[in-house]
């Protein structure tokens, strides 16, 4: 099948391409810039020794390529690609317009891609769609509110989406990680007194793997699966806590 994977350059896109490559599909990603672009598949390249092709799609300027990717016709859509401008702060600490660009940028620049992809595959009456989200969407997270807010409103657009284009052999899916390390959550899990915490409240008592969230998403992508509208959460048992230690237990 013919794969776009946005935000390439991330652990879990990497590790989903791999997989996806596995399994013989011909794959494309985006990213933000042309530079960033030609970085990333030159490491995909020289690195893991994959072929790869792309696209620079940027969320904050979505109109620009998308006639390129919708002529490019796909038969799965992974959304993975979020603003890194995530600033941990509560939601009375952010103005309104640093939020209102926030929601902008990772709403509505997934929905134009989603907008331009979703016209091949209905031609087609075939498609999958997924949609990498997180457990914050449903349970939240502290000092995260625009990260979360922008999460579950796309995960409210993928429900819909499951029942209007289920009847077209296009099925929509969400895909919730946990705690997982990349380079992007280094800041938290590289801390020592993190690492214990997470022993003590995760039940599988460790972090999870790009390449665990990557190993999920087969049944969400196969030709045959019968799986629509639904959410698959990959965190080790979260949000299930363990209650050894913390109660004095």
């Amino acid at each position: 099948m013919k794969v776009l994977i946005t935000g390439g350059s991330s652990e879990i896109a990497q590790s989903i391409v791999e997989r996806r490559k596995q399994l013989g599909d011909e794959v494309f990603i985006t990213s933000s810039t042309a530079s960033s672009l030609d970085s990333t598949l030159k490491k995909y390249k020289e690195e893991l020794d994959l072929n790869v092709k792309g696209f620079v799609y940027d969320l904050e300027n979505p109109t620009a390529n998308l006639n390129e990717i919708e002529s490019a016709s796909f038969d799965i859509l992974i959304l993975n690609a979020a603003s890194r401008n995530i600033k941990l702060r509560k939601f009375h600490e952010w103005s309104l317009s640093e939020g209102e660009k926030y929601l902008q940028t990772n709403i509505n620049g997934n929905i134009r891609l989603l907008e331009a992809v979703l016209k091949g595959m209905i031609e087609k009456k075939f498609g999958r769609l997924l949609f990498i989200s997180s457990l914050s969407a449903s349970q939240g997270t502290s000092r995260f509110p625009y990260y979360c807010a922008s999460k579950s409103a796309m995960e409210g657009l993928f429900f819909n989406l499951a029942v209007d284009y289920g009847p077209l052999n296009i099925f929509s899916n969400i895909l919730r990680p946990g705690v997982i390390a990349t380079e992007r959550t280094k800041k938290f899990w590289k801390r020592s007194h993190y690492l214990d915490q997470v022993e003590k409240i995760v039940p599988a008592r460790m972090l999870g793997y790009p390449d665990q969230i990557a190993e999920a998403t087969d049944p969400l992508l196969s030709e045959t699966t019968y799986m629509n509208g639904s959410v698959v959460t990959v965190s080790g048992g979260l949000p299930l806590l363990r209650s050894e230690g913390l109660l004095g237990v």
